[in-house]
């Protein structure tokens, strides 16, 4: 009878020091596969999986654990501190030289060009989740964006802005010196949850671009079909749904990647539909900017008559919401080693985007408005090109990019 007991408590002892702990990243707080766990001083390592889990067996109160991942600080911590059974990792920094083409063209390593180039990579991108692209270029803090209206962004760089700047995707430019005078507000059919990266070269790029580029470039690289590593099919998912208070917003996205050792697809959906924008507080007395920003009344077309309609809640501004769809579908063919071809298709349209600055014009007399209705019709941009890249070890060339292109883009206003 005294062994059975004495074996019950050995078992439970057992089990209260076999536990299964997640391994996280501190700053994004996504799980870590491969990371590398040990008691410390003994040889017996475990390993995170696909969810950065671990199951770990035989450690006492008493022991330290060791946590390593090539990428990521080594961290050494007591049992007892681990929290809610979850340890987090800080990644390492490196100072890389980094590669960038938006000042020639091809790739060149951020010493070798002189232009100031900024670049807002792929981590980032996904760590700031922003609503479109020009969210995006705001919230880096590089570039200043003027809105207008809610389903809008128009960047401006170095105090130059429309024709003065150029907007180029995947290799073509989106807007040229003729496109038009005001503020380019299409920014936003360019999907940002596809870009790979974003570069913004500062200063006048005329010698590459054309005068289009006076005040500078802005060089959006979506991602790229993946081929398999072997001869097993290769599938890549990938699925988000976001819910933003301010203006309800509510995206779905998904894109799915196919490859096989020679052809690769990618294709992506993104759907995104926004309500009327709330602004943060009720309009108060010790408010500085008084009721500026707040929307007590709107007015609407109603038998034929502009008609002044009281607003329930001042904080919502009434006609700014609209919706979207971005689908892009890519096919890669890997020639040999050194020739692809690559067939890139993008496709965006809109709902009527309303001009809120116009809606809020106040008119002649006390609580009226100029306008009843002021909105941009559907935006769409249709984009289609053909890429080939060939790599060479002759004396002509060793490195040649050809790009075929096709773009339409429309929008209109009422």
């Amino acid at each position: 009878m005294k062994n059975i007991i004495l074996c019950m408590f050995a078992c439970a002892s057992f089990i209260m020091h076999a536990q299964t702990v997640k391994i996280i990243d501190k700053t994004t707080l996504k799980p870590l596969d491969a990371v590398s766990v040990s008691k410390t001083g003994s040889t017996q390592v475990f390993t995170t999986n696909s969810d950065g889990e671990v199951a770990l067996s035989n450690i006492k109160s008493g022991d330290s654990l060791t946590v390593s991942r090539l990428d990521y600080a080594t961290r050494i911590i007591a049992y007892t501190d681990i929290i809610n059974s979850e340890i987090a990792l800080t990644q390492k920094s490196y100072e890389l030289n980094e590669f960038v083409i938006s000042a020639t063209r091809s790739e060149n390593t951020v010493s070798d060009v002189a232009q100031n180039i900024s670049v807002i990579n792929k981590n980032e991108i996904a760590f700031q989740n922003n609503s479109t692209s020009a969210d995006l270029l705001q919230q880096s803090g590089e570039v200043l964006v003027q809105k207008s209206q809610a389903g809008g962004g128009s960047p401006v760089m170095r105090g130059f802005e429309a024709s003065r700047i150029l907007m180029v995707v995947d290799g073509v430019r989106m807007n040229n010196a003729i496109y038009r005078a005001g503020h380019l507000q299409n920014i936003i059919t360019v999907d940002q949850s596809l870009l790979e990266r974003v570069e913004l070269a500062f200063g006048p790029g005329s010698v590459i671009y054309g005068s289009d580029a006076l005040g500078g470039v802005i060089n959006f690289t979506t991602i790229n079909p993946k081929l398999s590593e072997n001869d097993v099919l290769r599938t890549d998912v990938n699925v988000f749904a976001r819910y933003g208070t301010a203006a309800t917003e509510k995206t779905g996205h998904i894109d799915f990647n196919l490859g096989g050792s020679k052809f690769a697809s990618l294709t992506s959906v993104t759907y995104s539909d926004f309500d009327d924008l709330k602004v943060g507080s009720e309009p108060n007395a010790d408010n500085k900017y008084g009721s500026f920003n707040f929307r007590p009344y709107y007015q609407d077309h109603i038998n034929g008559v502009d008609t002044i309609i009281m607003n329930d809640d001042s904080t919502v501004q009434i006609e700014t919401g609209y919706s979207q769809i971005d689908i892009m579908q890519k096919l890669l063919f890997q020639q040999n080693k050194n020739v692809a071809h690559k067939i890139n298709f993008q496709f965006s349209t809109s709902g009527d985007i309303p001009r809120y600055d116009r809606l809020t014009d106040p008119g002649d007399d006390a609580g009226t408005l100029t306008q009843g209705d002021w909105y941009y019709g559907p935006q769409d941009r249709l984009f289609a090109a053909y890429d080939l890249n060939i790599k060479s070890t002759g004396s002509v060339f060793n490195d040649l990019r050809l790009v075929a292109s096709y773009q339409d883009i429309q929008e209109s206003r009422f």
